[in-house]
């Protein structure tokens, strides 16, 4: 995912570190342990400071198969 964001992020001229906060909304089960491993993924991408983030717990996509979905202002 975020490997995607970096392309999308290159197509208008900006990178990782123009990212100013980032919303993640995960299927999962809503509990800490399971926002801290996306969590640890995504901070090899970002130098300090990174990103304000948020994870929101969403039960169930209307996209079959669909585990994560991102909203970013850069």
């Amino acid at each position: 995912m975020v490997g995607q964001l970096a392309v999308a992020l290159e197509a208008v001229g900006a990178g990782a570190n123009d990212l100013l906060k980032l919303n993640a909304f995960y299927r999962g089960d809503s509990t800490a342990d399971n926002w801290a491993q996306p969590v640890r993924i995504r901070a090899h991408y970002f130098a300090d400071p990174s990103p304000a983030a948020t994870g929101i717990f969403v039960g169930l996509f209307a996209q079959p198969g669909l585990m994560t979905r991102i909203a970013i202002t850069a």
